[in-house]
């Protein structure tokens, strides 16, 4: 068999590879919304610096504070049924020692009383939540960077959900290359 001899030369060779890169800011946030509803402003230029708490869209209010206006509502409708039923259930209190009322409608008073004493509970939770939703009308800047371009205008319906994002900012303290 004939075997192919070759010299083997001995030199410093210099590596170099290519490769295709994305560059991303340190930290890449996604802006979606968190109630739906109509894009009322977009208030940032794209493509420019915007700051942590910078006011960037608002989402149509009106829902929202109606909601607010409702759940306050119903609160005073509470707070006035407790009123009433704890003023029963204490009147209710000395006529039961003498045997003038049953004891069954002492008890029913005192169902009643708690009952809208839970419901003054669940009327604060339903106002909070409320005042919470018409807080996420307005979306700010969760970081300080570079916005993108805005992917809705104003007029634009939108709800919450991972397939529903408005923009996103990229911190620029650091660059990764992908």
């Amino acid at each position: 068999l004939e075997i192919p001899v070759v010299s083997v030369l001995q030199q410093d060779v210099r590596l170099e590879s290519e490769f295709t890169g994305q560059t991303f800011g340190q930290s890449d946030i996604q802006i979606n919304p968190r109630v739906d509803g109509v894009i009322e402003s977009l208030n940032f230029k794209e493509g420019a610096l915007v700051t942590k708490g910078q006011v960037l869209y608002r989402i149509d209010p009106l829902p929202f504070q109606e909601k607010v206006h409702q759940s306050e509502a119903d609160l005073a409708e509470m707070k006035a049924k407790l009123a009433k039923t704890k003023s029963d259930y204490e009147m209710m209190v000395p006529l039961a020692k003498m045997n003038a009322v049953s004891q069954r409608e002492l008890v029913a008073a005192k169902a009643a009383y708690d009952a809208a004493d839970a419901s003054i509970k669940a009327s604060t939770s339903r106002l909070e939540n409320s005042k919470i939703e018409l807080g996420y009308s307005t979306i700010v800047a969760p970081i300080s960077g570079l916005i993108g371009i805005s992917k809705v205008r104003v007029g634009d319906y939108v709800r919450p959900g991972p397939t529903s994002v408005l923009n996103t900012i990229s911190d620029l303290g650091d660059v990764r290359v992908r």
